[in-house]
């Protein structure tokens, strides 16, 4: 095929544009399928056939073409990345979301239904509703309703893809409206804003539960002492009942705020452990953003030398071509005035550069020609045309010459300056960098002091609390331990009591037994029996002492040999008025003797 090929010339750019011609044997052959067919001729068709066509509706010619849908691919396409974003989407759900969204759509699940078959039965149900006839679009989007925004946010902001076939890209909009929605909700946490820590020593060194813990213990130990004050005043079994249960009181008061005092310091070491990691990270930290800050600072040295060097050249190289720029243009205006001053012309077959040049040489010819008067003068003359032939056609080639490198030295120079300024832009943009990651550093360690500081404050104000809670302790150890032999020194005599010392009285003996359980040594069940023991033996007692006392005034009566004798033993083992009566009887006989 033959080729032509056009110059067509911009205001800036020179564009090919190449025109391919058919063939002759191409011409003649499209040629001979334009023309109508004769109508005598076997191919061409007959009246009816082309009234039957025209029936029809189109030309049998294209009645085999099959029809194709330009946008079948494209939708196949579309269908393809609609499945695959969704299974991405699927992905970002945790267990009870897939079951949520299950329960949504009617799918039926148990518990132990792992999340790949939840995902599966999603799909299948997508591609039943597609199968039955749903365009898929809607089935998408009625189960995109189900699903919570802030997986569909979490995916258009990590996964989604950018909408080229829209003006306006809906993440956008997506992400605007919830950081709107969010400002309200998230506090504001002033990072980077001065804040004023104030020491402990100014105001109250206790806090309120401490004080609260102390108050308590306080009127416990009132409570103490007015019972003992009682005591000592009144000698009254309710006043030792008193003060046994005060006595309880505070120690169970005690035993609680030693419980409270020490889960304190226990969590207090805790968040002084977890400080001190935090500590130890935050060194990490900066130690690794001054490495990293070293580093920038190193590359963007490097750079910037090596972006000095590169300009140096570049402005070397631009001298010197505005040298070769300057000799150039020297060079040609003096080739110019010898041209003028010689003359200009052709060789034959060339064109003319300027027609008036080659008047005045045709000019000058004829006037020399006519001036010659020699064969010797007219040949001289025509050497010396042709040497200003030569030279005019050798000086165009130069000045074409000259041209072309003058255009490539430009176009040079445009280079090196467009890559000068990507050169200074890079290097704007390291300094940029550079200096935030300088503002960022100093800001970190402004940060990490700041949190040293309060850290050894905490750790004081730490100390100083556990040394008083300590002091509490042992206050209270020594406290209980003087309670506890108090108690001791008043268990033997409560026991004596309790056993039937003291006068023998079973209103003591029970009085001594309930300060016994009062004071947690005896319980209620063993205090029970040991009262009924104690009046069963009082009962024994009673009953052995009034055998001995009615054998002892048998044995002192004398036996009689009378009625009187009888009646008198008869009177000693009764009653007390069978006593005076028997007596009085044995007197009588005696008398009688």
């Amino acid at each position: 095929m033959a080729t032509t090929t056009l110059m067509m010339s911009d205001a800036e750019h020179i564009h090919d544009v190449d025109i391919r011609l058919p063939s002759a044997s191409r011409r003649a052959s499209l040629r001979a399928q334009a023309k109508p067919d004769k109508p005598g001729s076997p191919s061409s068709p007959s009246r009816k056939n082309r009234k039957k066509k025209k029936k029809d509706g189109f030309n049998s010619t294209f009645g085999k073409i099959r029809a194709i849908d330009p946008l079948a691919e494209e939708n196949k396409k579309h269908l393809e990345n609609m499945e695959k974003g969704f299974l991405e989407l699927l992905d970002l759900h945790n267990t009870m979301e897939l079951s949520s969204l299950c329960g949504m759509i009617g799918l039926k699940i148990e518990r132990k239904t792992k999340n790949v078959e939840k995902k599966e039965l999603i799909s299948g149900y997508i591609r039943d509703l597609c199968e039955k006839g749903t365009p898929p679009d809607q089935v998408y989007i009625s189960v995109l309703k189900h699903m919570w925004e802030g997986t569909l946010f979490e995916y258009l902001r990590a996964k989604g893809q950018p909408l080229h076939s829209t003006e306006n890209d809906p993440r956008g909009f997506v992400i605007a409206y919830w950081r709107k929605m969010t400002k309200t909700i998230v506090p504001f946490d002033p990072y980077y804003i001065p804040q004023n820590l104030q020491k402990r020593a100014k105001s109250d060194k206790r806090s309120d539960d401490i004080v609260a813990i102390m108050d308590t213990m306080e009127a416990k130990e009132m409570n103490v002492k007015a019972a003992e004050h009682k005591i000592r005043r009144e000698h009254d079994y309710t006043n030792v009942l008193t003060y046994l249960q005060s006595v309880t009181s505070l120690h169970n008061t005690e035993k609680e705020g030693r419980n409270y005092l020490i889960g304190e310091v226990e969590m207090c070491r805790a968040k002084v452990g977890h400080a001190e990691e935090s500590v130890s990270m935050l060194n990490s930290q900066l130690t690794e953003l001054e490495n990293r800050h070293e580093y920038v600072k190193q590359n963007w040295v490097d750079n910037l030398a090596h972006a000095e060097f590169v300009g140096g050249e570049y402005f070397d190289q631009m001298v010197n071509d505005a040298g070769d720029k300057q000799f150039l243009n020297n060079l040609l205006r003096r080739q110019l005035l010898d041209v003028r001053s010689s003359g200009d012309e052709n060789f034959p077959g060339e064109e003319p550069d300027n027609e008036e040049e080659d008047a005045k040489i045709a000019r000058a010819k004829s006037d020399a020609t006519a001036r010659a008067n020699s064969y010797e003068e007219i040949e001289n003359i025509e050497e010396s045309e042709q040497l200003v032939r030569r030279l005019g056609v050798r000086n165009r080639r130069e000045r074409h010459a000259l041209k072309m490198e003058l255009k490539e030295s430009l176009l040079r120079e445009t280079k090196l300056k467009a890559e000068l300024e990507q050169t200074t832009d890079k290097l704007e943009d390291e300094t940029e960098r550079a200096d935030e990651a300088e503002d960022h550093l100093y800001a970190l360690r402004a940060q990490n002091d700041q949190f040293k500081d309060r850290v050894a404050q905490r750790e004081a104000t730490i100390e100083t609390e556990a040394n008083e809670y300590f002091d509490l302790a042992a206050q209270s150890a020594y406290e209980e331990s003087d309670l506890s032999k108090k108690v001791q020194s008043v268990v033997p005599l409560l026991m004596g009591l309790m056993n039937g010392g003291g006068g023998g009285d079973l209103d003591v003996v029970k009085d001594s037994a309930k300060v016994l359980q009062g004071l947690g040594l005896l319980t209620a069940e063993g205090m029970a029996e040991h009262v009924e023991n104690v009046t069963m033996m009082k009962e024994e007692m009673a009953q052995r002492e009034a055998e001995i006392m009615a054998t002892v005034k048998r044995a002192k009566t004398p036996k009689g040999k009378g009625r009187g004798g009888k009646e008198g033993g008869g009177g000693g083992g009764g009653g007390g008025k069978g006593k005076k009566a028997g007596g009085g009887q044995a007197k009588k006989t005696k008398k009688k003797k």
